[in-house]
């Protein structure tokens, strides 16, 4: 069996200027998340744009488990830029069923760094 994943990834720009998709300067941005691979070994899964004709970006992140317990680093880029791409950080957080994930780190992008989190949860289950 494989569990299928839904999540929601949130972040604010470490000087907390906003950066989003919404107008209100001091909100932090969220956004679903798509196609989540998640095992103990790498994390991978894809942001959306906010719609369909948004002019913001849409994101693929793909995350290697350090040698350090919880931390993973890796990359994001930019599906319609791929020269759009840097740095992505988190630590991974599971619960004790295995049924609900939290990771907490750093994005940078365009030389702005972001706090950013995300929550993965079961969604069912696939056979």
């Amino acid at each position: 069996m494989v569990n299928k994943l839904k999540g929601k990834s949130f972040w604010v720009n470490d000087n907390f200027k906003y950066n989003g998709c919404k107008e209100k300067e001091f909100e932090h941005t969220s956004r679903e998340i798509e196609n989540i691979v998640l095992d103990d070994n790498m994390i991978s899964f894809f942001i959306p744009r906010c719609e369909p004709t948004d002019k913001n970006h849409a994101y693929q992140v793909n995350l290697n488990r350090r040698d350090i317990g919880t931390e993973y680093e890796g990359t994001y880029k930019d599906v319609d830029n791929p020269a759009n791409s840097d740095d992505v950080n988190c630590d991974k957080f599971t619960n004790e069923n295995q049924t609900r994930h939290f990771v907490y780190g750093k994005w940078t992008e365009d030389g702005t760094t972001y706090t950013w989190w995300a929550i993965f949860e079961n969604d069912n289950l696939v056979v």
